[in-house]
């Protein structure tokens, strides 16, 4: 429930990870809640976009850490700066600090393989004490629904 708990889904590709999470989004927008969906890449091109001066940035940052429900779909895929980690890591504090339910992660890492994809381990800490982190396994629905067609 996103009301309550933060989440981080992990698991292989086509298991069904986004879909879970924009279908509970999806379910949030529709009780009145205001949602973000975003790849990581998005957010941070969404940043440097609002922030034209230097002292708007923390305006920006604080709006994904005031958002009810903020989806990061494909977190850990894309490239990785020092620039991004700081953007995601005072957004992740933010939303922590305040006790901000509603944060939704996919990833095909798990935390343990985050922290070796980043070569650090911040990142996937903060998200371990945010984040109710639930294993999505099974297989392709994508490959499965492929072979079926043809």
């Amino acid at each position: 429930n996103p009301q309550e708990d933060n989440l981080y889904f992990w698991g292989s590709c086509g298991v069904g990870k986004t879909h879970l999470a924009y279908a509970t989004a999806r379910r949030c927008f529709e009780e009145g809640r205001s949602v973000a969906i975003l790849k990581p890449s998005e957010l941070l091109r969404q940043v440097r976009r609002w922030a034209k001066e230097p002292s708007e940035e923390q305006i920006a940052i604080e709006r994904f850490v005031r958002v009810d429900v903020l989806v990061l779909d494909d977190f850990g895929i894309g490239g990785d700066t020092p620039y991004a980690r700081q953007i995601l890591q005072e957004i992740f504090d933010g939303r922590d600090y305040k006790d901000r339910a509603g944060a939704i992660f996919t990833s095909k890492y798990s935390l343990s393989q985050l922290a070796q994809k980043l070569d650090e381990d911040t990142i996937p800490s903060r998200l371990a004490g945010m984040c109710q982190v639930v294993e999505i396994s099974g297989p392709d629905q994508r490959l499965l629904s492929h072979s079926i067609q043809t």
